[in-house]
């Protein structure tokens, strides 16, 4: 008798509005940055569409060290990440505050979330019934979202229903992603023999198939010989670097003169890209982000294994190398 008045009573809490608030998580793209899938990423807010009731929490967990933000802006587009070439938005870098439970009518941002640093959720709940959209400030609409609120008497999945699809979800991800990596890999062109002896060798610098898009040089490990030349292709928002011991550079510094938050010209910028490869100095191709623009490199008089890696996703995993070998002498 006592149990079915307590299940009564629930019922009607329920229809009331009164019930317990619920706390949902959406993740936040998705990586793998280490193992042999390493440089997988997913630009997708998982799920992408989320119904919930008014007053539930939603947890935005960022899942990968590429940054993104959690942006809604109702009646305006979103922001772009750089303004006048090189300078941080400010309204995508820094979170905003929020004034209680969100109700829709004006800009909340996460601000840059990585996860590697400490700001890697970030919490909203929602007042009133309505769509609202947002979009990562740093990827634009490609990366986008929507919470779904709906009256109470509305039935939505639980928090658990909704963790156990994001699981499922993953397996399915990273069960078919070894056959879009060796796609990737197959791709890329056989070396060619050049009238001098030399070889012209080719990597690719990512590869996307939706909703993979590997942040992967390929191959990862390439065998080369003094003389040779390396061509880059295929690249969009990366780098070639070898820091051959230099201290890898921030992504984002502050310019004095400016008194902003500007894109490291470091990172920007070509450094020592057209003398032949060594182990002297920090060489760079600069940030590539045209995909019709090739990076060409001479292997300089050097052996052995030399590693390089692309400065914006570097912590994704985007890193590789080349062995340098005495070419057989033919005869």
């Amino acid at each position: 008798m006592v149990a079915a008045t307590l299940l009564l009573l629930a019922a009607q809490l329920c229809l009331l509005g009164l019930a317990q608030a619920a706390t949902y998580t959406v993740w936040v793209g998705y990586e793998k940055a280490k193992g042999p899938l390493a440089g997988l990423e997913v630009l997708r807010m998982i799920p992408r569409n989320l119904r919930i009731h008014k007053m539930d929490t939603v947890i935005f967990k960022q899942m990968s060290f590429d940054p993104h933000t959690v942006t809604f802006h109702p009646g305006m587009p979103p922001p772009d990440l750089l303004m006048n070439g090189d300078e941080v938005n400010p309204l995508v870098l820094n979170p905003t505050v929020q004034a209680g439970p969100y109700n829709g009518t004006y800009y909340l941002n996460s601000g840059v979330m990585s996860k590697d640093s400490p700001a890697n959720t970030y919490n909203v709940t929602f007042s009133n019934v309505g769509v609202f959209n947002y979009t990562c400030g740093v990827h634009g609409p490609v990366h986008s979202g929507s919470i779904i609120v709906v009256e109470d008497g509305v039935k939505v999945k639980t928090p658990a229903e909704i963790r156990a699809s994001q699981l499922e979800w993953e397996r399915r991800l990273l069960k078919n992603a070894p056959r879009v990596y060796l796609r990737a890999l197959r791709s890329v062109p056989k070396s060619k023999k050049r009238g001098d002896g030399t070889l012209t060798h080719y990597v690719r610098m990512g590869f996307a198939q939706p909703p993979y898009d590997f942040f992967t040089f390929f191959p990862r490990n390439l065998v080369v010989y003094p003389g040779d030349t390396v061509e880059f292709y295929d690249s969009f928002f990366h780098t070639v670097t070898f820091l051959n011991g230099s201290p890898l550079p921030p992504l984002f510094v502050f310019d004095p003169n400016r008194q902003k938050l500007v894109f490291n010209p470091q990172v920007l910028v070509p450094a020592n890209a057209s003398r032949p490869l060594d182990r002297s100095g920090f060489v760079n191709s600069g940030l590539i982000v045209d995909r019709s623009i090739k990076f060409r490199l001479t292997i300089g008089n050097i052996r052995g294994k030399i590693d390089y890696a692309c400065l914006p996703h570097y912590s994704s995993g985007m890193k590789a190398s080349l062995t340098v070998r005495t070419r057989r002498r033919s005869g």
